[in-house]
């Protein structure tokens, strides 16, 4: 059977950073990421201005409430109502300004806040001093042949590419801690999960007992949540994973109602998706902002 070689990149590098996050926990659990809704950052600009966050919201690519477009790149992101934010990293697989697709599904985006005409706009995360430093390295180098720089500059934009793939995949995953913060915030999104496996959902997220075929997935703090569906299959072969090992699915959030009180849980999707994230670092969640 043939494999699609994007598939089998992507592949490799969930394998590989499954390895750095299982080698990295203990710097992992200094982490967090701050994550608010688009209501939140348009009442309090100056409470994110020039820190990295993840707002949730629905992409309305070039359709929605927002005014004053500044560049072709830039995408709605738009909360309850009229609040909106213009976005200017890269949109998440399935969502295309251009092309309208994706419009009205709940999405996240990850990026630097940093005030535009007085509004907030989330801007790609860059670290200028490494980009600074491929440009000097890039300037000093001798003249090559060019077939040579020719196949150089193919194989850097396909590392560019799988690059943004990479940041586009990390801006739609959060572990246990992450969800626990709102669930409601993500009812209904299709994101990626990411935690350590365990077999037996139960004492998970309630003390209702486990129903049959539950599993869960729990991060470095002891977070849990539970889920339904296929188990996730150990990156790179068709096997189980074992319990405690680090796995990441597509996964959406569902919310139920039984004997009066709600109750949430993550609904796996087919293992075919399950190569479309390259599993991010664990992390536990940032203290939940307070709603304005």
């Amino acid at each position: 059977m043939k494999i699609n070689i994007n598939i089998a990149r992507r592949a490799a590098a969930l394998c590989a950073a499954l390895a750095i996050s299982a080698g990295t926990a203990a710097a992992q659990e200094q982490e967090s990421r701050t994550i608010v809704t688009v209501k939140q950052l348009i009442d309090s600009p100056a409470d994110y201005a020039g820190k990295t966050i993840v707002a949730v919201g629905m992409f309305m690519g070039g359709d929605g409430a927002c005014v004053g477009r500044i560049d072709a790149r830039d995408w709605m992101l738009q909360g309850e109502g009229r609040d909106c934010v213009w976005v200017r990293v890269e949109p998440p697989q399935g969502c295309d300004p251009a092309t309208k697709v994706g419009v009205g599904r709940r999405v996240a985006a990850e990026g630097i806040v940093s005030m535009v005409r007085n509004r907030p706009m989330l801007f790609p995360a860059r670290d200028p001093a490494k980009s600074a430093a491929q440009r000097q390295q890039s300037a000093q180098q001798p003249r090559k042949d060019p077939k040579e720089a020719q196949k150089e500059r193919k194989e850097a934009t396909e590392q560019r590419m799988l690059e943004i793939e990479r940041e586009r995949d990390a801006s739609q995953s959060f572990s246990p801690g992450e969800l626990l913060q709102n669930p409601a915030l993500f009812s209904g999104m299709e994101f990626f999960a990411a935690g350590n496996y365990r077999a037996d959902a139960a004492g998970c997220g309630s003390d209702a007992p486990a129903l049959e075929g539950e599993w869960a997935i729990e991060d470095l703090l002891g977070n849990c949540v539970r889920a339904r569906g296929p188990v996730p299959e150990r990156a790179g072969s068709a096997s189980a994973p074992a319990d405690g090992e680090l796995v990441s699915f597509k996964a959406v959030m569902k919310i139920e109602t039984a004997s009066g009180s709600a109750s949430h849980y993550l609904q796996a999707a087919p293992r075919l998706e399950e190569f479309k994230t390259t599993a991010p670092e664990m992390r536990p969640a940032a203290k939940p902002s307070s709603p304005k």
